[in-house]
């Protein structure tokens, strides 16, 4: 081999051989070892190799031996959000209410529509895409009705399908430690930061002291929910939820000097002002989102997205309607959420 020059001075014989004095065979071989280092980098970018240490989807032999996947979603952002977090918060039981764990543990994905959507408020959630799935460990999704006293886990069913349906599954979501899974974006968290700490400035503006940061959320009263909630029209539905807002921003002032946030349809508390008010406009969901999971308790006349929010937070609540099951799961937990209406 003609050295052309020495990198190591100290060392004698070592150097650096010019391209003309490689044989073919070790072209060969530099070759191909550039190509399957290729490969695999490609592969781990699509995560074929899964990071918890079992070998690629893409292998037959490889795929996981239970497959449980989410319907393709609801037709709302809030509807993601509840179906995604009672997916991820389900774990199959056995015979004896145990964990299920071994050969017969399930492997949960989700739909790429719902995770794209959700990454766009939270950090790259832990489910991997269904669709990154190889076709050949896709086996037709039987369809899966789940009702209150249904198990999913059935062993006669390679794959199966979670359904959208909060009833079965609201106390595994309540139970469990949602912060792990739900990280907001930074942009997102820094944004109700700075909401939160204006609205301090604010009350120290007013010379105002308070110990309890309190965001309410008022959700848009629609014809059909003013109709769901006074269906004989014995009661004027807006009035009844302006009255239990207030009644709960009563019942803080009690106990605590508290700072009322106050978020989304201000019609409901139309001329409603005192030196504890702060009032926020034109909120994106998402920042409304991290401002209720970061209040030291909630108050909200209805809807899902404020009811997540409040999860997150781990706070006592107050609400104008909610669902027996939501209460009845939070009541599970510890928590402390009332409803004037419960549906």
């Amino acid at each position: 081999m003609r050295v052309v020059r020495n990198i190591f001075p100290n060392v004698k014989g070592v150097g650096v051989s010019t391209s003309s004095d490689r044989s073919p065979c070790a072209v060969c071989l530099l070759i191909s070892v550039s190509v399957v280092a290729s490969v695999c980098a490609v592969l781990v970018a699509y995560n074929y190799f899964d990071t918890t240490g079992t070998v690629g989807l893409m292998f037959p032999e490889r795929c996981p031996e239970r497959l449980l996947t989410l319907k393709s979603g609801s037709d709302s952002p809030e509807g993601d959000l509840w179906a995604y977090a009672t997916f991820w918060s389900y774990s199959p039981k056995d015979e004896n209410g145990q964990g299920s764990d071994g050969e017969d543990r399930i492997t949960k994905f989700a739909p790429r529509r719902l995770l794209e959507n959700l990454e766009k408020t939270f950090k790259p959630l832990s489910l991997q895409p269904f669709e990154r799935l190889p076709n050949h460990c896709k086996e037709k999704i039987p369809s899966l009705e789940a009702h209150q006293n249904q198990e999913l886990y059935d062993p006669k069913k390679n794959v199966m399908e979670f359904p959208n349906d909060l009833e079965p599954f609201a106390s595994p979501l309540f139970a469990a430690d949602l912060s792990k899974e739900f990280r907001f974006r930074n942009q997102i968290s820094k944004a109700a930061h700075n909401l939160m700490f204006k609205a301090e400035h604010v009350m120290q503006q007013r010379k105002q002291p308070f110990d309890t940061r309190i965001p309410i959320y008022l959700s848009p009263s629609t014809p059909e929910m003013e109709q769901f909630l006074a269906p004989n029209g014995e009661a004027d539905a807006r009035a009844a939820q302006r009255e239990t807002i207030e009644a709960a921003m009563a019942d803080y002032r009690n106990s605590t000097k508290p700072l009322f946030i106050v978020m989304g349809d201000h019609s409901l508390l139309h001329g409603v002002r005192a030196e504890d008010v702060v009032r926020v406009r034109k909120l994106p969901d998402s920042v409304a989102l991290a401002v209720m999971s970061s209040g030291d308790g909630a108050i909200f006349n209805h809807g899902l997205l404020p009811t997540f929010g409040a999860l997150l937070a781990r706070a006592n609540v107050t609400s104008h309607a909610m669902n027996k099951t939501i209460i009845d799961a939070a009541n599970n937990a510890s928590l402390n959420w009332k409803a004037s209406v419960v549906f």
